[in-house]
């Protein structure tokens, strides 16, 4: 493997991803009514993010590994963000259901849009001969855990709106 395609070893392609991750996690201190700041923020986020992955090699695994850890990571930071915003920002101001929900609706989109990417990489890796067996069964596992997890995560938000 070509080692400027591996993003944690390019520097210029960490940024994009990170900063894919720092924008989406933004999605947590937004209270307004103006759904268009979603909408922004959205693109921007998931634009640098598939950036990133185009960068560094869309079949392979250390890239879905790296699309995996980004998208957990901005999903609980936007969570943590959200659990905070009445301390950082104020209360919320507009009525109805909060506009957490919104972003809460697209993650659940985006996390399966990801889990069907980061399953077809794995899948593949494992099954070739000269693949990354043990690099996609732990990616693997990953994809499991993310969506046992994030799963009862969003439903529990639902819930609760």
């Amino acid at each position: 493997m070509n080692s400027s395609f591996v993003p944690m070893q390019n520097p210029k392609i960490m940024r994009w991803y990170l900063l894919g991750m720092f924008v989406l996690a933004l999605l947590g201190l937004i209270n307004v009514s103006n759904r268009f700041y979603y909408f922004s923020i959205l693109a921007i986020g998931w634009l640098s993010i598939i950036f990133a992955i185009r960068q560094s090699g869309l079949k392979q695994p250390i890239t879905a590994i790296a699309l995996l850890l980004t998208t957990n990571l901005a999903f609980w930071c936007s969570y943590g963000l959200w659990k905070l915003r009445p301390q950082i920002i104020g209360p919320v101001q507009s009525g109805g259901i909060d506009p957490f929900s919104i972003a809460v609706s697209f993650w659940l989109i985006m996390l399966i849009v990801c889990i069907l990417y980061e399953c077809v990489v794995f899948i593949r890796s494992i099954t070739d001969m000269q693949g990354q067996r043990c690099l996609s069964v732990f990616g693997l596992v990953g994809v499991v855990l993310q969506v046992l997890i994030t799963l009862k995560t969003i439903y529990l938000l639902i819930c609760g709106i």
